[in-house]
């Protein structure tokens, strides 16, 4: 019989033998070991912070899709769910540049081998998504009215779950069967492209300024591309902003000119970002003007606000200032 993980019950027995209460210390051991938690105090605060402040932000998206019919009835209550349900979804995107510097980092430095990387992303992705997705199947026979699988019939619908199941909604035009999974869709193909690319080129070799000359120009270069399509993923951009921002705090001289002007300019500028960023979806008049307003446009399932090469631009710039400021500490 093959070994399998212990359980949260004989973990607790390793800790603290039966009979015995737990201490603060053994019971603060059990939570790291089940949530994979480090124990020595390396982990960045301000990232956890930055993260914090990103869960928060799409709490507000979704508050607001659930909720914000109610906050109608009142202007009180509804300006304030419209405006942060709006620019809670900048929250995905700081998410994608948190991505983007933990895992290139983790790599370049090679502190983890490619495929260990890859097999801990699968089961750190899977697990959660296949009990969710199985509970979508499930749903499906017994509310089949709603359900998405309807409108495929044979071999076509065993191809529709595998295409879901291999997170491709998000990447292709697949209606999703789990709307929100769009996000695992990207975050995966980062994954994926940048453990490839890195081991294949063997990038740890190159130089730090070679390193960020070279996603300067993925970055520039895919931006060109949006603005001249009708639609494209170029949300998926702000890995490489996370890459960028990687390699600019690895860089000491970089690091000393981060002064307290520096900050307030940085502050600023991601006010004014949010600010921007509201009125391109409420004023879209006010933008027309500008060349390429309706290219590129990033439609994400279940995403209603203004996704598009502007406010990638906008936000690549204020969350870099803003991130380089707080990272540093």
């Amino acid at each position: 019989m093959s070994s399998s993980a212990p359980s949260v019950a004989q973990q607790m027995e390793v800790i603290s033998p039966p009979g015995l209460p737990m201490d603060g210390p053994r019971r603060l051991s059990l939570v790291r070991r089940i949530y994979e938690l480090s124990a020595d105090n390396t982990r960045l605060k301000s990232m956890e912070g930055l993260r914090g402040l990103a869960v928060m932000m799409v709490f507000f998206v979704h508050f607001h899709a659930l909720f914000g019919d109610f906050a109608r009835q009142s202007v009180m209550l509804w300006e304030p769910s419209h405006f942060l349900g709006i620019v809670g979804n900048t929250g995905v995107d700081l998410f994608f540049v948190l991505s983007g510097y933990l895992i290139y980092g983790a790599l370049v430095r090679k502190s983890v081998g490619i495929i260990a990387f890859l097999r801990r992303r699968v089961t750190r992705i899977y697990p959660t998504f296949l009990a969710v997705f199985s509970l979508y199947i499930v749903l499906s026979f017994v509310f089949p009215e709603s359900s998405k699988l309807t409108r495929y019939h044979g071999f076509g619908r065993v191809i529709y779950i595998v295409q879901n199941l291999l997170l491709l909604p998000g990447l292709f035009d697949i209606k999703p069967m789990i709307t929100l999974a769009w996000t695992l869709s990207y975050e995966f193909f980062f994954y994926v492209s940048v453990a490839l690319l890195i081991a294949g080129t063997r990038m740890w070799a190159w130089s730090p300024k070679i390193r960020a000359i070279f996603f300067a120009i993925v970055w520039c270069g895919y931006m060109l591309v949006c603005f001249s399509v009708p639609k494209s993923h170029v949300r998926a951009l702000m890995f490489v902003v996370g890459i960028l921002l990687y390699e600019a705090l690895s860089n000491e001289t970089f690091r000393r000119r981060l002064n307290r002007s520096c900050e307030i300019v940085a502050i600023v500028m991601f006010l004014a970002s949010i600010a921007f960023i509201y009125f391109m979806d409420v004023r879209k008049d006010l933008f027309a003007f500008l060349p390429g307003w309706l290219a590129g446009r990033n439609e994400a399932p279940g995403v209603l606000a203004y996704q598009g090469p502007y406010k990638t631009i906008v936000l690549s710039i204020s969350i870099f200032l803003v991130r380089s400021i707080l990272l540093r500490v």
